[in-house]
Parts: structure tokens; sequence; C-alpha cells
């Protein structure tokens, strides 16, 4: 009841494309799924035993009907993005980042930076900022698809250019940055340390000398050098163009030093048994973040710094993806009810950030996981005997937590 109140729009709006009955089933299977992760064939048995088949009765959530939803629904992009396109209309900035999932039926073997050699699925997720947190877009294709060629498939896909776009050094590329701007895409992207266009000789770590100033992040100073201005001349004239303005840069690029970082990575390379001259020779990297831009929206280096850490949200989703969610798609060999279950997926994540958010606004984050919050409304349960409902509301305490966190998200408990 408590993720009925907090998605009732996810309901709604999965209706328009879908309808009544197919909502009711997505709706269920999503809470479900972020409840009490299990296999297909026992959806049902979790969906009998659950308050959802009083809300919803005789939906059909059998292992056969739910198979056959999934292929049939799979094959609908269009209804799917209807439904998705309702949530990233008032966005203003998106990270995208991927993941990879084992899959030895659908998937094809292609770089992971863990090593794995099984076949994977590429999953590409879009998360907003503003005005919350939350998955917005997700795009899977098979494992062989790298992360920068399904860039440009999930803007086109998106139809959607009037934000900033937060990446990671795999959408770093010359050519992306360059096929951004031209498609009036703004965007914030770390450069690789080994950038060409990276100057570090200016810099003097002794004297701090080489940079232009310094402010503080979570405690720590945070010291940048703005390596290329948006609008100045970038390289010499040429015979062809013997004004430059080819040559006029497009984006701005700021380095940032944190020291913190640098003593980390000093240490994880000692621990590593790296060579000194190893270490020596990339000393003067160490601790850098050198991050493009070509939005004029960004006030300077602080807000751009900032702007970029929040891609700390993003990992968070992957661990909930991957720890969360459960792994009970390795096994399906038709690609529509695979990607049904990414949709399904998508839902329970969506789910799990109505939630999270919710512990967060309350100042809560460092006492109370999402699987802390499910546990407790779990022991809230409701149980008919006869024709009587009898509610069990667990222990005070519990309610009264939970009731700090969601107010008047939570069902009220009848006597």
């Amino acid at each position: 009841m408590l993720l009925e109140n907090l998605g009732g729009d996810i309901l709604s709006n999965l209706k328009d494309p879908f309808g009544e009955r197919l909502a009711g089933q997505f709706f269920a299977m999503g809470k479900i799924g972020l409840i009490s992760p299990c296999p297909f064939k026992r959806m049902d048995m979790a969906y009998s035993n659950s308050y959802e088949s009083v809300l919803r009765p005789d939906l059909p959530l059998s292992a056969g009907t739910v198979s056959s939803v999934l292929k049939s629904v799979g094959c609908d992009r269009e209804g799917q993005l209807r439904f998705i396109r309702n949530y990233y209309s008032g966005t203003e900035y998106i990270i995208f980042d991927g993941t990879r999932l084992v899959s030895h039926s659908l998937g094809e073997l292609g770089y992971n930076h863990c090593g794995i050699d099984d076949p994977q699925m590429n999953l590409q997720y879009c998360f907003s900022l503003k005005p919350e947190r939350a998955p917005v877009y997700f795009l899977c294709e098979t494992g062989d698809n790298t992360d920068s060629s399904m860039l440009m498939t999930c803007l086109k896909e998106m139809g959607k250019n009037n934000v900033i776009l937060i990446a990671d050094k795999g959408y770093s590329s010359k050519a992306n940055r360059e096929w951004m701007t031209k498609n009036g895409i703004m965007y914030i992207v770390p450069l690789k340390r080994d950038d060409a266009s990276i100057d570090y000789s200016p810099l003097n770590l002794s004297t701090m000398s080489g940079f232009e100033g310094v402010f503080k992040y979570h405690g720590r100073p945070i010291f940048y050098r703005t390596v290329q201005k948006m609008g100045q001349r970038a390289g010499r004239p040429s015979k062809d163009d013997p004004n430059n303005v080819a040559s006029v840069a497009k984006e701005h690029v700021v380095l940032f030093f944190d020291q913190v970082l640098r003593s980390k990575e000093i240490m994880n390379a000692v621990g590593r048994n790296s060579d000194f001259a190893e270490i020596a020779e990339r000393s003067p990297r160490m601790g850098t973040l050198t991050l493009a831009t070509n939005s004029p929206l960004i006030s300077g280096p602080e807000e751009l710094y900032d702007t970029y850490k929040e891609r700390e949200a993003i990992e968070d989703m992957n661990d909930a993806y991957k720890n969360v969610l459960g792994k009970n798609a390795s096994h399906l060999q038709d690609p529509a009810s695979y990607q049904e279950w990414l949709f399904v997926n998508h839902i329970s994540l969506m789910l799990y950030y109505r939630v999270h958010n919710k512990i967060k606004a309350a100042g809560k984050v460092s006492s109370f996981s999402v699987e802390d919050v499910m546990d407790m409304a779990r022991r809230l349960t409701r149980q008919k005997i006869g024709d009587q409902w009898l509610d069990h509301p667990g222990t005070k305490t519990n309610l009264s937590k939970l009731t700090e966190i969601f107010g008047d998200s939570i069902p009220k408990i009848e006597s």
C-alpha cells in the first residue's frame, strides 16, 4: 500500500499506452519486483499472498500468462516510450551511464571493465537530477555495442536536447562531443587524463602555482585551472582559414585537483606493488579531473564540479539494479520477453527511488536503506479471518519510524 500511494501516477501513465488490465499487471509486477524479487514462475504465488490480490483481484500472473504478456508487449517499444516520456519532459540535467548484465541466451561478448567473460547485454540508463533524482529512460542492446555508439541512439530516441547531459569517460570522444554540439545538446564530460589537449606542465603541486583558484567540496579544497575557454582561438591559423575561425573553441575545459584523491591513488598504486618509475610518471596526473562542457548555463568551475559529482547518484542506481532487483532474466531466450522484463524492472526502479527520495528528504539516509524500509513495511500486515479483516500493526517503533519518513503515505492502520 505504501508503494501504491507513492506510485499512483505510474499506474495512471501506464494505462494510456497499455490499457487498464495490462497497466495493473505491470504495476503489480513492478511492486512485487521491489518488495520480494522472484522468478516469473513464482510471481503468481507472491501476488496471491499479498494485498495486491485484494486491490486488483484476478490479475492473470501465472507463469504462462506472464511469459505471453512479456513477449507481446516487449515488441511495443513505442508503447514503452509513451510511458517513459512522461518522466523526462521537465528535467534539467540528465546522467547517462551503462551497466552490463550477463545473458547466456541473448548476450554477446563485449568489453567489460570488470573482466567478465560471459555473454552480456549492454544496458544504458538515463537518470534525472532535477526536479528529483529518478530513473527516466533505458535502452538495452547486446554487449558488443559500445557505450559511446549507443549514446547517439539514446538521444535520438528520446528526442530531447534542452538538457545538460552528464556523461562518463566512455562518452568523451571528440566525435561524440562534436555530434552533440552540432545537434544543440549541452554536455559535461570528463576527459581522459592522457588527452593531448591537457597540459600539466604549468602545475607545481608543492607551491600550488599554476592554479587559478580553489573552493571547498565536502570539507576539502579543490584547486582548478582553466585549460580552454569557450570562444578562444585554438591552434594556429592555416592557409585555408587565415582568421582561424574554424578553430574557435566550442567548449570550456577546466582541470581540477584534489589532494585527498591524489593520496588515495598513490596508496592504491603502492598497494598494487606498482613500479616506482610508473608511479613517478603518472604522479603529475594523479588526483586530477578535467571536465569539458559546451553549456553557457554553467556559471563557473565550482558549479561545473558540483554538477558532475552528482554522477554518484547513477552509481547508486546501478547497485540497486543488480543487488535489489535480482537477475532472474539471464535465462530468457526471447528478445521481446527480455525487453519487457527490463521495462518491469524500470517500474520497480522508479518505485525504489520514490522510497529513497523520501528517506533522503527526511534526513534518514544514514539510518535506513530502501531495503530496511521495505522490511519494516512488510511487518504491518492485514489478515482475513472469515469475512473480517484484522490489522496487525507490528511494533509501534516500526510504525513510528515509517510515519517519520513517509507521513500520510503510510496506510492508516484500522482497529
